[in-house]
């Protein structure tokens, strides 16, 4: 409103400092205290567009989470273990026991520390841990003897396979690699059960002896089947004269028999020679750790020994 002696500009420049004035001592406005912002959008749609927060900036394009301090009430579950359900534990429990022994790294460690869990919930469903470590004890057994068939088992077969391979072949080369490999991992297997010094060269050596006794042994009943089919279908005593024999199946012919019957008499003699070589390498290895007489006499203060070789 115009005053006397006053322009209009001077009157419209009082009326702005008023308003200004006025908007500086409006209270603030205060939101509920019992309204909980969970999600603050960060999206800008306009120029206009205000924080309810101060303190918050947008940090993307995307929601930004406000995550809630306070006590979190949960409710207490009851879990029953029955019979059925402490079997299927246990038996989990064994198959995790032999798997943290695995030559496998990524698997042993993930058993093992499935298996830590496994132990905590067996304790908690009531199994004593004498219990738990006698089942221990006892797959570990298993899992040894279970082992030792594996390696004589592939020790067999790579001891068949150097007798009747007649060509180093790039099949065959791959194929004694690959049993080579699987005797390294048997043998770190058997570390990991606790028998480091188990697969020594002596005991080695003993075992392949062994399966070499078992393919004579295979091969001897093979040549021994020839020789009868040999002596029953093909060989005939004319003075008796015509003779007729029937067969269920197809009956190999002379040729074929005689054939199979001498390469089996190259098979025994590569039996032969090889078990030759493995007895001369388990007499050494049976001596590698032994001392001489003069290393004997040189030492005979620190063995407890006397000239005449009487112990003190």
């Amino acid at each position: 409103m115009l005053t006397p002696n006053q322009s209009p500009q001077t009157a419209a420049h009082s009326a702005a400092k008023q308003s200004v004035h006025a908007k500086q001592e409006a209270p603030p406005k205060q939101s509920s205290p019992d309204v909980q912002h969970y999600f603050c959008d960060t999206v800008d749609f306009s120029v206009a567009f205000k924080w309810d927060s101060v303190n918050q900036s947008p940090k993307g394009f995307f929601s930004t989470i406000v995550s809630y301090i306070g006590k979190t009430i949960r409710p207490a579950i009851q879990i029953l273990f029955d019979e059925s359900k402490i079997n299927q534990l246990l038996s989990e429990y064994d198959h995790m026991v032999m798997q943290s022994k695995s030559p496998n790294v990524l698997v042993a460690n993930y058993s093992l520390a499935k298996l830590n869990g496994l132990i905590a919930v067996l304790l908690g469903a009531g199994i004593e841990p004498a219990d738990l470590q006698q089942r221990r004890r006892d797959i570990i057994k298993k899992a040894i003897e279970d082992n030792q068939a594996k390696f004589a088992e592939n020790e067999y077969n790579l001891e068949l396979l150097g007798i009747v391979s007649t060509t180093k072949s790039k099949k065959n080369r791959k194929l004694t690699r690959s049993l080579i490999q699987i005797r390294k991992e048997l043998s770190v297997h058997m570390e990991k059960l606790g028998q480091s010094d188990w697969y020594t060269p002596l005991r080695q050596t003993g075992i392949q002896l062994e399966q070499l006794d078992r393919i004579h042994a295979n091969f001897t009943d093979e040549h021994t089947q020839t020789e009868d089919q040999l002596t029953y279908w093909h060989h005939s005593d004319a003075t008796t004269g015509i003779q007729v024999r029937l067969s269920d199946f197809e009956v190999d012919s002379r040729n074929d028999l005689e054939k199979k019957k001498a390469q089996l008499m190259v098979y025994f003699n590569k039996i032969h020679t090889r078990t030759l070589y493995l007895k001369q390498q388990l007499t050494h290895w049976q001596h590698a750790n032994r001392i001489t007489d003069e290393e004997a006499v040189l030492h005979q203060d620190v063995l407890g020994l006397k000239p005449q070789g009487v112990v003190q």
